[in-house]
């Protein structure tokens, strides 16, 4: 199930947050466009919810997030949301990632550039994937910028790994 490989991905966050202190969480990266750690992770959890919130036949807006800053700013409010996405997903029927949805977001930042298009939960979930892969990818440089250590496999896209594993790559 999609879910679970999400999950996995969810339990990476919560690691990093905890390995963080609230300096390392809070500091805005001069060489990554000033965001924070935080900024990254709220923006993750924030695509994720409304897989899980919006019902079969449902209309997703990636665009309507909360922007939440208490997730942003606080370790302890990011490990909490976390978790509830993690329960929230664990939750989930198997047969659940088969309804279908229609996605709307902002293609452009002209007016008349919002979309709606046909969806399903599943293809929602590779894009919650591929979407947190890239966070992570951009979290890891910071992390690299600041001399602070992550897992090897931390921030590297599933199909880089598996290239990487393969012997004729090497």
């Amino acid at each position: 199930m999609l879910s679970n490989t999400l999950l996995r991905y969810l339990d990476q966050a919560a690691d990093l947050v905890t390995s963080l202190d609230d300096t390392g969480y809070l500091q805005p990266e001069p060489m990554a466009m000033h965001a924070s750690i935080g900024g990254h992770l709220r923006h993750v959890l924030e695509h994720i919810e409304p897989i899980l919130n919006t019902p079969a036949g449902g209309l997703l807006d990636y665009d309507a997030r909360p922007r939440d800053k208490a997730v942003e700013t606080s370790r302890v409010c990011a490990l909490e949301r976390t978790r509830q996405l993690q329960e929230a997903l664990r939750a989930v029927p198997d047969e659940w990632e088969n309804d279908l949805l229609r996605i709307r977001n902002r293609v452009a930042v002209e007016e008349d550039a919002v979309r709606v298009a046909p969806s399903s939960r599943a293809r929602e979930l590779i894009y919650a994937i591929a979407h947190t892969v890239h966070h992570f990818a951009l979290i890891r440089v910071m992390c690299n910028l600041r001399g602070i250590a992550l897992p090897e496999n931390f921030g590297y896209a599933p199909s880089t790994l598996h290239h990487l594993k393969t012997p004729a790559t090497r």
